[in-house]
């Protein structure tokens, strides 16, 4: 509810799902949000670092996470790097 609009369509949530049932979907979208499970990486963290690497314009994410890997991988790519509470303030 905090994010308007616009933010919530560049916004991807990112879950482990080493595990999935069969018939689970890997992405969707829920109240304009991208949901992805990391269901081939095994983990979210793996996915994160790959959305990250991959992101054409690097400059313009920013990655909510307390995990120090996924802070560096970001600040790295020139991406802003800010923990969970930072963002929920």
């Amino acid at each position: 509810d905090g994010l308007d609009d616009a933010e919530r369509e560049r916004t991807t949530v990112v879950f482990d799902a080493a595990d999935p049932p069969p018939e689970a979907d890997r992405a969707f979208r829920f109240r304009d949000l991208v949901v992805r499970f990391a269901v081939d990486e095994g983990e979210a963290d793996a996915l994160i670092e790959d959305l990250i690497r991959r992101h054409p314009s690097p400059r313009q994410l920013r990655v909510v996470s307390d995990d120090v890997r996924l802070q560096k991988a970001a600040k790295r790519r020139g991406a802003q790097a800010v923990k969970s509470d930072a963002f929920l303030e």
